[in-house]
């Protein structure tokens, strides 16, 4: 079933930095992500970045999924246990990777990985 689409920080500071200027900002946030459900920073997700962070060292690949995606994936996990159910839709092997150290991270690529 698909649902409601949802942003998180990380996603809206990422698209907001390649803005040429102040107005292109104001409106990269409201076409973006004016109509999208925000996902808030809460305090849980220091612990939950850092404990995939470390599922990855422990699987050997500790380098291979950036701080953002961490952050995005922390912010999926916290917010599908209080009951929602969130999957991370991505164009982004790094999701690959965090699906296979945590299996409860729910993602699913938003067309077949390299047709883009």
């Amino acid at each position: 079933m698909i649902g409601r689409l949802a942003t998180c920080l990380p996603l809206m500071l990422e698209s907001g930095y390649s803005a040429r200027n102040f107005q292109d900002h104001q409106d990269a946030m409201q076409k973006l992500f004016g109509p999208f459900d925000k996902l808030a920073p809460v305090p849980e997700l220091l612990e939950i970045a850092v404990d995939l962070q470390g599922r990855l060292f422990k699987a050997g690949i500790g380098r291979s999924v950036g701080v953002a995606d961490l952050i995005v994936a922390a912010h999926a996990l916290h917010y599908r246990g209080e009951g929602a159910a969130v999957t991370i839709v991505h164009y982004d092997a790094d999701y690959d990777r965090l699906a296979r150290v945590a299996p409860e991270l729910c993602t699913q690529w938003l067309v077949p990985r390299g047709s883009l």
